[in-house]
């Protein structure tokens, strides 16, 4: 299963089984905004540029955002990075809660927009940058920023762009080296059935 965005972004998809596409364009709604609290919470549908037009209108921005910003929520999450100034961000940290449209269809919740919730796993960042291999991301809350000031730390130094190559699960045999072997597991963790693609490299 591969989720459908607004195809701003390209990557190989390496099987000869059928590939189902999940269309996601039509949620596309802003489920919540709070200004005061510098969050915003968006279907994976809706474009980058109207995210950037909403903001603007209060005063606020997402890092790296441009007026003229192609793609979508879910693909900017998907993807873990955005394209600016012509050059590529990291943006796992600017994601605080995710809902995520698992395997066998359950609909589950990932982190959340208050400062204190550090109970349990980071969910949101085990997400972002998985390119659907995990789960269809259904929504977003990100991290916002008053107009003339921005995050800090080395997510604000640009990063070589990264596109995976995908395969089937079920034809992916456990790497030698445990780290492989640790990521394939969590891999079979969120998709026993191997009905989404597993990421097994990287365009360099």
């Amino acid at each position: 299963m591969i989720a459908k965005g607004a195809n701003t972004g390209q990557f190989s998809v390496k099987t000869d089984r059928r590939v189902i596409t999940l269309d996601v364009q039509r949620i596309d709604q802003v489920e919540r905004f709070e200004p005061s609290d510098y969050y915003i919470t968006c279907q994976a549908g809706m474009n980058l540029s109207q995210v950037h037009k909403i903001l603007s209108e209060k005063k606020l921005h997402f890092p790296f955002l441009e007026a003229d910003a192609l793609g979508t929520v879910g693909g900017m999450v998907a993807t873990g990075q955005i394209i600016a100034d012509g050059g590529c961000y990291n943006i796992a940290r600017l994601v605080l809660a995710l809902r995520v449209i698992m395997a066998n269809g359950e609909l589950i919740k990932a982190g959340a927009v208050t400062y204190k919730s550090v109970a349990g796993y980071d969910l949101p960042k085990l997400f972002c940058g998985s390119f659907g291999t995990l789960g269809v991301i259904a929504s977003a809350a990100l991290r916002v920023y008053p107009e003339g000031s921005k995050p800090f730390g080395k997510d604000m130094l640009p990063v070589s762009p990264r596109l995976p190559i995908l395969t089937e699960i079920g034809r992916i045999t456990a790497p030698s080296d445990r780290t492989g072997e640790i990521a394939l597991r969590i891999k079979k963790s969120f998709d026993p059935k191997g009905l989404f693609p597993a990421i097994t490299g990287w365009n360099g």
